[in-house]
């Protein structure tokens, strides 16, 4: 009893971290982080659903340290622009027993993404708005230079008296 109970106390529990869900081209790219030590997790379970619809897409992948897995965003986005997507990552022993989570089904973790279309990406900018002379910098350094010259001419002259 007492050598089960240091075994369990030396083991290291496995974590999930810097888990991240983003759009990449008309993919979703899911990455996260697995620390585990004692190799504890065989497969690693990615579960992504709609806000509004929560019906869930289950992804399984093997266990490694950097996990990283994609998945089509059409049926997501569902005709909109913007979607917000849940999403919870566990991992599962050989036995398929849970021994660690990320989220969970009560409090999800959570990402907005936003589709860019190829238009937006690839649209000009708009072009910057032409000035009238009169609005122009160098219009009214040149016209303060003009004052300063015929001021000082003005007051040269009047101080030497023709």
């Amino acid at each position: 009893m007492l050598a089960a109970w240091i075994l369990a106390s030396t083991l290291a529990a496995p974590a999930l971290h810097d888990a991240a869900v983003r759009l990449q081209g008309d993919q979703l790219l899911i990455t996260a982080q697995l620390t585990d030590p004692d190799g504890l997790v065989e497969t690693v379970e990615v579960r992504l659903w709609a806000y509004d619809r929560p019906e869930a897409t289950a992804l399984a992948v093997d266990a490694t340290a950097a996990l990283q897995l994609g998945v089509a965003a059409a049926p997501f986005f569902a005709g909109q622009d913007s979607v917000r997507l849940m999403y919870l990552i566990v991992g599962l022993d050989k036995g398929g027993g849970e021994v660690v989570r990320l989220g969970s089904e009560a409090e999800p973790r959570s990402v907005i993404l936003t589709r860019v279309t190829a238009a937006e990406t690839l649209a000009d900018p708009p072009p910057a708005e032409e000035k009238s002379w009169h609005q122009s910098w160098w219009f009214w350094i040149g016209a303060a230079g003009v004052v300063i010259v015929a001021g000082t001419i003005t007051a040269v002259a009047l101080a030497n008296d023709f």
